[in-house]
């Protein structure tokens, strides 16, 4: 038997269903849809235009790619930060804080 959490959580049977479209943003998606052809042909011309600055030319590029093969995924790299802590600083601390300290340097 499942143990309940006072404090939700994930559920059994919790959240939108798969396939369910989400309701906040469907109708602003569904008519969005409708102008879509236009949108695209614009980028195109605006892609297409030699008169067009470059800046212009690019984001127009950028906006056409997301549509077509959606945004690129972000990476986010997170290094481990080196804490010197020497013992003669220690006595400053709190026993509960010195084994956070070190556990934080393991």
């Amino acid at each position: 038997m499942a143990i309940k959490s006072k404090r939700g959580g994930q559920r059994v049977g919790a959240g939108r269903k798969a396939g369910v479209p989400n309701k906040l943003t469907f109708e602003i998606k569904q008519a969005a849809s409708v102008h879509g052809n236009e949108v695209l042909s614009t980028l195109m011309k605006i892609i297409r235009d030699s008169e067009t600055p470059a800046n212009v030319t690019v984001a127009a590029c950028r906006e056409l790619l997301d549509r077509g093969f959606g945004r690129p995924a972000v990476s986010i790299e997170v290094q481990p930060v080196n804490v010197n802590v020497f013992p003669a600083r220690l006595s400053k601390y709190s026993n509960f804080e010195c084994i956070l300290i070190s556990r934080l340097m393991d």
